[in-house]
C-alpha cells in the first residue's frame, strides 16, 4: 500500500491560509452583528475605543485598523495610540474615525477620547481627572488590573482608582493580545474589581474594548 505523502507547507502557503481563515471570522462576525441588529427592536451602534497602530506601538496602520473594522461590521472606532494625537490626520479621512491617546498617568494607563490637543499627565489620579473633567474630554482607564500575558498591577495599583471620586469610567472587557479567548484570569480581575468599587458605592461605568495592537 502506497504511503501517503503529506502536504509541505511554505511560509506563503500558511500566510495565505491564516487570510482566508481570518476573512472568514470576520465574515461570520459581520453577519452576526447585522441579523442582531435585525432582531434587537432597536437602533444601536457597535464600535471599539482602544487601538493602537504604528503610531505608537501596534503593527497596523490606521488603514489596516479600518479594513478590518469595516469587515467586521463596527460603526465607529477611536484610534488611541500613546502620548500621540498625531494619527489625527489620518483619522480624518474617514467617516465613523476618531481618535485619542493613551499617555501613562501614575500607576495606571488613560485613554482620552478625541481631544485636539496632546494631553501630558501630571502623575496624580485625581488632579489629572480634574484636568480632564474641566475640558470636557471622555476618559477612562484601561487595563486596571494590568495586562495579557504577563503583567499584573500591585493592589496599591488598583486601590489609587479611589483618589478618582465616586464617578469615573474603567475598562472591564479588555483583549489586548487575545484573539480567541477572550474571558480569561484578568477580565474576572477586572470584573471583581469593578464590584468592589461599585460595593464601596462608586459609580463605575464599566467598558469593553479591544485595545487592538494588530489588525
Amino acid at each position: 500500500m502506497a504511503k501517503r505523502i503529506k502536504r509541505q507547507w511554505t511560509d506563503q502557503d500558511r500566510l495565505a491560509q491564516r487570510e482566508r481563515m481570518d476573512a472568514l471570522y470576520m465574515e461570520r462576525e459581520a453577519a452576526r452583528a447585522k441579523a442582531t441588529r435585525k432582531s434587537a427592536g432597536f437602533s444601536y451602534i457597535r464600535g471599539d475605543l482602544h487601538m493602537h497602530t504604528v503610531y505608537s506601538d501596534g503593527s497596523g496602520s490606521v488603514d489596516d485598523m479600518v479594513r478590518v473594522a469595516r469587515a467586521r461590521a463596527l460603526d465607529f472606532i477611536f484610534i488611541t495610540d500613546h502620548y500621540t494625537i498625531r494619527q489625527k490626520v489620518e483619522c480624518k479621512k474617514y467617516p465613523g474615525v476618531w481618535w485619542g491617546q493613551e499617555p501613562g498617568a501614575g500607576p495606571h494607563h488613560v485613554c482620552i477620547l478625541a481631544g485636539d490637543k496632546k494631553f501630558t499627565p501630571c502623575k496624580k489620579m485625581r488632579k489629572d481627572a480634574e484636568r480632564l473633567r474641566a475640558l470636557g474630554h471622555f476618559f477612562f482607564y484601561p487595563h486596571p488590573c494590568g495586562w495579557y500575558p504577563r503583567k499584573w498591577y500591585s493592589e496599591e495599583q488598583k486601590s489609587a482608582l479611589g483618589e478618582l471620586g465616586t464617578q469615573f469610567a474603567m475598562e472591564v472587557m479588555g483583549g489586548i493580545f487575545r484573539v480567541a479567548a477572550f474571558h480569561d484570569e484578568w477580565i474576572e480581575a477586572n470584573v471583581a474589581l469593578w464590584d468592589r468599587y461599585l460595593k464601596a458605592g462608586c459609580r463605575v461605568t464599566g467598558l469593553g474594548a479591544t485595545d487592538s495592537h494588530f489588525a
